[in-house]
């Protein structure tokens, strides 16, 4: 028997055994997301999953969103580590192939996990929790430790270069996936991605970079 269920919301728990139970749900409600995508996620479908009372689900999140989020969390997690490793493999490359290895996994991993990827991009209307805000910095930090090992970008321009390159990036992935603009398939993303990364390191770095010139134009 899940001894779980008893245990859910009662005053004298530790925050640790909480924070379990929270994680526990949100895993719950990402595999509900994963399957039917977001309109799948509901606090009956969580609490029948977890043999706990819908009550209990608002108990523990307050609300639908809250639950939703912290799963994104988990999504976003997922994320990082796959860019974490495609960083990885590409080590010792150009910036120019790191970014595109970059840009290359992320599509990827929208293709391969659509529905949590949706998801997670879905419109909020409360602020990001810190375990969100953590996460984003992390994905952000990524493209900007490519930058700066380039050595030849004011720092005071990194934040917006990887704001820009993240935001455009991310545009071509959504336009591919969704057939949102018609001509723009997942077939057509790799070169877009690879002509956006090498025409944003030339305009950063300057166009006297012949290392990267070639590498783009191989």
């Amino acid at each position: 028997m899940n001894v779980v269920p008893k245990k859910l919301g009662r005053p004298s728990k530790s925050d640790r055994t909480r924070d379990e139970e929270r994680f526990a749900l949100a895993r719950i409600a990402l595999e509900l997301i994963e399957r039917g995508g977001l309109e799948a996620l509901t606090a009956r479908a969580v609490a029948e999953r977890a043999g706990l009372s819908v009550g209990a689900i608002y108990k523990a999140f307050g609300d639908l969103e809250a639950l939703r989020i912290e799963a994104n969390a988990i999504t976003m997690g997922d994320l990082r580590r796959v860019l974490e490793a495609s960083l990885a493999r590409s080590a010792g490359a150009s910036a120019t192939e790191r970014l595109v290895a970059l840009a290359d996994a992320y599509a990827g991993f929208a293709r391969m996990r659509r529905n949590a990827w949706t998801a997670m991009l879905a419109p909020r209307v409360s602020d990001a929790p810190p375990e969100i805000a953590s996460e984003i910095a992390a994905l952000f930090g990524l493209i900007g430790r490519v930058l700066e090992d380039t050595g030849r970008i004011p720092a005071a321009e990194i934040p917006v270069a990887v704001k820009a390159l993240w935001a455009s990036v991310h545009g071509m992935v959504h336009l591919g996936e969704t057939n949102g603009l018609g001509p723009i398939s997942p077939d057509d993303v790799p070169r877009m991605t690879r002509l956006l990364v090498t025409a944003a390191l030339r305009g950063l770095m300057g166009d006297d970079n012949p290392a990267e010139r070639n590498v783009a134009e191989g």
